[in-house]
């Protein structure tokens, strides 16, 4: 069974502490990104001349990317929640750029950006995972990280 998946963030890239990355739908998964591994990653993208906003941008969508490449043919929609307005069609290029070598048939409308609420069960996911009363996700390694960067 495919699944329309909603995807949300609970403590933003720029922001002090862990970020979660979540989906959720019928199915759901969470991944972490540590303060560390954000600072190494946005340092690199810096110091290879990428402003601020785009570094911060570019951590999110191999964040998101990482969080769905063990599900992809499990979804066949992807809402993200507008996170960084403006930045959809720099977040879904990344994306689909590491998720066209895994699978190259994938649909790219099949990513969307949309505010995903409080009442979302993606929005319930993180924040479990960030309140470490849900287990169920999986740390991120600064080299995987800076692989896709």
């Amino acid at each position: 069974m495919r699944h329309n998946v909603q995807v949300d963030q609970s403590i933003k890239i720029e922001q002090p502490g862990n970020t979660v990355l979540a989906f959720s739908n019928g199915i759901s998964w969470a991944v972490v990104i540590s303060p560390d591994v954000k600072h190494d990653a946005i340092r690199k993208l810096r110091a290879s001349g990428k402003s601020k906003d785009v570094a911060h941008i570019l951590v999110f969508a191999a964040g998101v990317y990482l969080l769905l490449a063990d599900f992809l043919d499990e979804v066949s929609m992807v809402v993200i929640d507008t996170e960084y307005v403006g930045y959809d069609a720099l977040i879904r290029a990344f994306m689909l750029r590491h998720i066209w070598q895994q699978r190259p048939t994938f649909d790219g409308q099949c990513i969307m950006f949309a505010q995903v609420g409080k009442k979302s069960s993606a929005h319930a996911k993180a924040n479990a995972v960030r309140r470490r009363q849900d287990k169920d996700y999986r740390q991120l390694q600064l080299q995987e990280v800076l692989r896709l960067l």
